[in-house]
């Protein structure tokens, strides 16, 4: 399986955090690899300038997606924890969450976020 990009990650990070808990950046990227069935080469695919995976790149990108959103709040450095709004979105049952839905949001208005990463 090809690695997967952040808009395709941000569904299965909002779900992963729907518990209420605090999760760590970390934690989640474990976690999303087992349920992308990435292996181990593309665990550890690097970005052109060679010093982070692509896959944690791409995992961090779509956090902080839905931290400008509103749908995650940042509970202390590279933790997390579900908002209200991203409550509220779930309960909706997107089948995907992407750029496009993201604009629907007052606060992600300002982004540039058109391009995948």
């Amino acid at each position: 399986m090809p690695i997967p990009g952040h808009q395709t990650i941000m569904l299965p990070l909002l779900e992963l955090a729907s518990d209420g808990q605090e999760h760590s950046i970390r934690g989640a990227i474990d976690v999303l690899a087992k349920h992308f069935q990435l292996s181990e080469k593309e665990m550890s695919t690097l970005i052109p300038s060679g010093k982070q995976t692509s896959f944690s790149t791409k995992t961090h990108w779509a956090k902080t997606y839905l931290v400008q959103a509103g749908l995650f709040e940042t509970t202390r450095r590279g933790h997390f924890r579900i908002a209200v709004r991203g409550k509220a979105l779930l309960a909706s049952a997107p089948t995907k969450i992407d750029n496009a839905l993201l604009k629907r949001f007052q606060r992600f208005w300002n982004l540039d976020c058109d391009q995948e990463l």
